[in-house]
């Protein structure tokens, strides 16, 4: 809509013309085409004159009869000039004047028209605004949808551009954004209208086009307007960078039967840098981030995974295939190296299960858990939990508190404190109260403020 609005305030504006000496094919001077410019310019001043002057006086009842009809004269004086200058088909402008003069009726109407008629741009312009708003006639934005395309030639940029931008707007009608693209986009390429390559551009998003339909959009726009504006380092960047990447999307799941290489996630990495992103373009990201993630091992694509929002719509159903991933990659055999990458997979699983905060979520949890401590021993005080606790399978207080002491032994402060707890209760084997106040001191010794609490309630117990 805002390239319609621009030419509308361009439809709007004063047509009186610059006089400029117009050259016949020689390239002398023809002074009758001059004569009309200066007859134009000469009736287009007396018509304002008159014109500020009657909306001054026609309701003033101070103003003498004889004077309202003195000013009514020349106003009509000077329209009939303009009109004389229109109805010979040698000014386009002078129809153009009277239709802005009468906008609004059916005068204003049929002079755009003439306007039209005589190849001046702004009438056809004028005309098909008249139609859409309903201005002077029935509204039609269909009728002024095909004024404007009847009149559409390759020099008559302007009434071009206002087609596309009337199809970009709600002028009357429901904007059609997919249609102006490809409406621009025939303008820039067949007509090398650099202006309708930019508007082209702007619009590659409209309608959520597949990521392959976009990308051929944008190469075939920004090579144009590259060709027709070398120094447009934006423009030639562009196409360079759809030009290298079109090959590699369009055979996109290629690389999901891939055995060795992570093209996958390197074909996300590069569809993640355009902004902004369509809902194709983003179930296309997710898509090759899960198969990068769970069978290539990419950590980049796993912690991608698990810092992803699911909860647009469009995404919901990517949700199970991103967590399966993350859990077999958690549960898998890999090699040492990868270790911590591991851990935090199985962390990322385990709290997915927990956040569920019911006891299915924490069955569903207890796999990646065990998992978890056999990656990470300071993680292991989870896994003793659900020995301790039992939660699906029976307990197990030795298991469970080797597996506490093991976290503790990995300098996990929380594991230590529950260490303690145990040793002071007697949960496992006999009580043994100096033992817990032991290691409670050295953990207060470092500064543990819950340690030095425990500590100082331990030793009141006799």
């Amino acid at each position: 809509m805002r390239y319609f609005l621009i030419l509308l305030t361009v439809a709007l504006m004063s047509c009186v013309s610059e006089v400029t000496l117009a050259q016949t094919s020689t390239g002398q001077p023809d002074f009758s085409q001059t004569s009309n410019y200066l007859l134009l310019n000469g009736y287009e001043e007396d018509y304002e004159t008159a014109k500020a002057e009657w909306e001054s006086i026609k309701d003033d009842p101070n103003i003498s009869k004889a004077q309202k009809d003195r000013v009514s004269s020349q106003m009509y004086s000077a329209r009939e000039g303009l009109a004389g200058l229109c109805s010979r088909e040698e000014l386009g402008l002078a129809c153009l004047s009277i239709a802005l003069a009468e906008r609004g009726n059916i005068t204003g109407y049929i002079y755009a028209e003439r306007a039209c008629m005589v190849a001046e741009d702004r009438g056809c312009i004028l005309q098909a605004i008249m139609d859409a708003e309903g201005e002077g006639r029935r509204k039609s934005p269909t009728l002024a949808e095909n004024i404007l395309k009847s009149n559409c030639t390759p020099d008559r940029l302007e009434v071009c551009r206002a087609y596309a931008s009337l199809l970009e707007s709600d002028q009357g009608h429901p904007a059609d954004l997919p249609k102006a693209r490809e409406t621009y986009k025939s303008f820039c390429l067949q007509m090398n209208d650099l202006e309708s390559c930019k508007s082209a551009f702007d619009l590659l998003n409209a309608g959520n086009p597949k990521p392959e339909a976009y990308l051929e959009n944008r190469l075939e726009i920004s090579r144009k307007a590259c060709s027709l504006d070398p120094e447009n380092s934006l423009a030639c960047r562009h196409a360079k960078d759809a030009a290298e990447l079109l090959p590699l999307l369009i055979d996109y799941d290629s690389c999901l039967a891939s055995s060795a290489s992570d093209d996958c996630g390197t074909v996300a990495v590069v569809l993640e840098q355009y902004e902004p992103r369509n809902p194709n373009f983003e179930q296309r990201i997710m898509r090759l981030r899960t198969y990068s993630c769970g069978n290539r091992l990419s950590d980049e694509s796993c912690r991608y995974l698990m810092t992803a929002d699911f909860t647009p719509e469009h995404l919901k159903d990517y949700e199970g295939s991103a967590v399966a991933a993350l859990q077999s990659v958690c549960l898998g055999s890999h090699e040492k190296m990868r270790q911590l990458f591991v851990a935090e997979a199985c962390q990322w699983s385990v709290n997915q299960g927990l956040a569920k905060k019911t006891e299915r979520g924490l069955l569903e949890a207890r796999p990646y858990a065990e998992r978890l401590c056999a990656l990470a021993h300071q993680s292991c005080d989870l896994w003793a939990a659900y020995l301790i606790g039992g939660h699906g399978e029976p307990q197990d207080m030795m298991r469970g508190s080797a597996m506490m002491l093991k976290a503790c032994e990995a300098s996990n402060v929380g594991a230590c404190l529950e260490v303690a707890k145990m040793l002071a209760a007697g949960n496992v084997g006999e009580r043994n109260l100096e033992g817990a106040k032991t290691l409670l001191n050295n953990l207060c010794q470092m500064g543990e403020a819950k340690a030095c609490d425990l500590l100082t309630e331990f030793s009141q117990i006799q």
